[in-house]
Parts: structure tokens; sequence; C-alpha cells
């Protein structure tokens, strides 16, 4: 895909979120995170929309302790200045309790 192979800036910061929230570094994930970031999941129906302070909440209680990691698989991006629009297959590694 020719936006992974050559990523703006703005690309490379959502791929080093990515890095980090497949590796479950959840610190490291955020830290590409700025203050107006929100995480969607469409549709919008289904509810999943989180500011950064909301996703690391979500990921502390929710994710860093029943899984090991994930991969994540970029099928295709849409970018504008100031978004990033990824269509992803994400797949979870459980944790040894959920395995």
């Amino acid at each position: 895909m020719a936006a992974l192979d050559n990523p703006s800036s703005q690309l490379r910061a959502v791929l080093g979120w990515i890095e980090g929230h497949d590796r479950c570094d959840f610190d490291a994930a955020h830290a590409y995170c700025t203050n107006d970031f929100i995480h969607e999941i469409l549709p919008a129906r289904v509810g999943y929309r989180f500011t950064k302070e909301e996703l690391k909440k979500h990921h502390k209680d929710n994710l860093a302790n029943v899984f090991t990691g994930f991969k994540t698989e970029i099928l295709d991006v849409i970018e504008n200045p100031g978004h990033i629009f990824l269509h992803a297959k994400t797949v979870a590694a459980p944790s040894g309790a959920m395995q």
C-alpha cells in the first residue's frame, strides 16, 4: 500500500500508536496522542468513541490484564489534514488466564 511505503508524519504517528497498542504498551501508544485525539470505531452506532483520557482508562481497566498483544493488519488508509481513517483488522492474543 503506497501510503504505508512513504507515510506522512501524521500517518507515522498513527502507525506508532498501533505498534504500541499491538505490544500492549499502552503508555507508548498514548504518547502519540494529542489532547484532541479521538478514537472511534465505525459504525458510530456501536458507541465506541473515546477521548485520549477515556481510551487510556479503557485500556488500563479492560485490556491490560486480558491480552498479551494484538496483530493489526491495515487494509486501507484515507488521510486528510488532521484526520486519518483506517480500515484495519485486529486479532487479539489472550493472556494465559484467558486461553
